[in-house]
């Protein structure tokens, strides 16, 4: 008899932790969903939208020709602020074959349009918009896609035995862009950061 309610008691007691503990995994595992309020996500995608704003701003600083040096440095460092890592790449379509695409870090990419040779360069970027919504990766940062059409303008001087000769260059590309959400510690307040990822050309061609 004794024995047998000692193992009433232990079964009690065995069952008494297994709920415990299955109380404090649920507990970690709402602790580590984040719910986002429809503002959140309204800002994130606005931010998003301004950081591809601001890149193209940052590329036609470098573009000009008539910037010096410095300003096209600074301007080089601005832009990757945008990005989360040095390690971010951009695949760039060739005006000459559309069907070669190559892969670029951000900041290679950026020191490249530094030393392009045509005129009156012009980068403008439209159709902005969000095309994946966020979902938690495994390293507990959100991910999202950003699409955008990019047009590149420019004026091709070329050389000839009748003289110069002036050639109208005009380019579309549509893009994908990761759009990265983590937290973050602003005068010691936890606050969202959005920064940009790996940039890619989409399958399609833009049709005017």
């Amino acid at each position: 008899m004794i024995k047998k309610i000692f193992y009433i008691i232990l079964y009690i007691f065995l069952c008494n932790n297994v709920l415990i503990a299955q109380d404090e995994i649920a507990m970690d595992a709402s602790q580590s969903i984040v719910s986002f309020t429809e503002e959140q996500l309204s800002g994130f995608e606005k931010q998003a939208e301004q950081e591809i704003m601001d890149l193209t701003s940052q590329i036609n600083i470098i573009a000009y020709k008539s910037n010096p040096l410095k300003k096209k440095m600074d301007a080089i460092s601005t832009a990757m602020e945008l990005f989360a890592n040095e390690e971010n790449t951009v695949e760039v379509r060739s005006i000459k074959n559309p069907n070669l695409i190559v892969v670029r870090k951000i900041r290679e990419y950026l020191s490249r349009i530094k030393l392009l040779s045509y005129n009156n360069i012009t980068f403008t970027a439209f159709n902005i918009r969000i095309t994946k919504n966020l979902t938690k990766g495994e390293d507990g940062r959100y991910y999202g896609v950003i699409s955008y059409c990019q047009n590149f303008s420019a004026t091709a001087i070329q050389q000839t035995i009748e003289g110069k000769k002036f050639k109208k260059i005009d380019d579309t590309t549509c893009r994908d862009v990761q759009v990265i959400v983590s937290k973050d510690y602003l005068f010691g307040e936890e606050v969202w950061i959005v920064k940009l990822g790996d940039i890619k050309v989409q399958d399609y061609s833009y049709d005017k």
